[in-house]
Order: C-alpha cells, then sequence, then structure tokens
C-alpha cells in the first residue's frame, strides 16, 4: 500500500488507477499529502488517470482537495474520478462538484461495476482491475473499510 493508516488507504496500481480506501474519518493532510506525488506521477505519465474512491464517510476536506487539484496543475483534465459510497453527505458533494468539475460521479457500493466502467477500462483491464481489488481485500483486516466490502460483494466475477 502507497498509504495506510487506520482510517485511510491509497494503493496504485496499472492499468493508471489511484485507489482510495476511507473509513468515517476524514483524512489526514498527511495522508493526502503522502498521495499527492502519486497521483501526479500517473497524471503526468497517463493520457487517462483513474481514481476510484471507496468511502464509509470521510472525504478529503476543501482544502485537501484544492491541495490535490493545485498539484494536478493543469492535468486535472486526465483525471476521471468515480466515488463509491453509502454517505449521503458525500454524495451531495460529488453531485454539487460534478456541476463545476468534469469526471467525477458518485456511486453506490451495488453500482461497483458501474463506476468501472464510467473509469473507462478495457475489458481486459477490468478483469486485472477486480483481481487487483479483491487482492487488495485480502490483505486488509476485515471490517476496516465496510463500504468497500459491501462494494465486492457485488464486483462482477473475472471473466
Amino acid at each position: 500500500m502507497l498509504v495506510s493508516q487506520p482510517h485511510f488507504a491509497a494503493e496504485v496500481f496499472e492499468p493508471s488507477t489511484m485507489l482510495s480506501l476511507h473509513g468515517r474519518p476524514a483524512p489526514t493532510d498527511a495522508d493526502v499529502a503522502a498521495m499527492i506525488p502519486a497521483m501526479v506521477k500517473l497524471a503526468s505519465d497517463n493520457e487517462l488517470v483513474r481514481s476510484l474512491v471507496i468511502t464509509d464517510g470521510g472525504a478529503p476536506s476543501t482544502a485537501q482537495r484544492k491541495r490535490l487539484f493545485d498539484a494536478l496543475a493543469g492535468r486535472s483534465e486526465r483525471v476521471r474520478n468515480a466515488i463509491i459510497t453509502d454517505a449521503a453527505s458525500v454524495r451531495f458533494v460529488i453531485s454539487a462538484m460534478s456541476l463545476v468539475v468534469d469526471g467525477i460521479r458518485a456511486f453506490s457500493p451495488q453500482e461497483i461495476n458501474a463506476a468501472l466502467a464510467y473509469l473507462e477500462y478495457s475489458p481486459r483491464e477490468l478483469v486485472a482491475c477486480a483481481s487487483k481489488l479483491r487482492s487488495i481485500a485480502k490483505s486488509l483486516p476485515a471490517g476496516r473499510f465496510l463500504t468497500f466490502e459491501r462494494a465486492l460483494e457485488h464486483l462482477s466475477p473475472a471473466r
């Protein structure tokens, strides 16, 4: 894991994907700072960056989102964000953001397959992504990220 804290974890994997897992508390400034260089590298090295965020309700603050946006410095249009959550407050923020920011959409855990389709994976990439998500889930203690666990229950089987 790129970052692994009790209520926040992040991992980068192929193809050009940043996975962020959030518990209920918001990530700390240090958590966000640790993930920014990886996101900037992804955006510099790839035409499309897929950001898959799965949260129990925790979300970066406005200041943390601004730091990430500023760090991407004109490359943010390359980032496509799928946020999976049951938290109404997070879905509201994402809906509001989508009015002014292209490439961001919220999904419920039951819509994980739609979220992955939104991230524009090819069929081969989708199989690799699903495999990686299952592998990450096995490496985490049960109950640490409940929305992630619920979403994986709905993930289509590998083809």
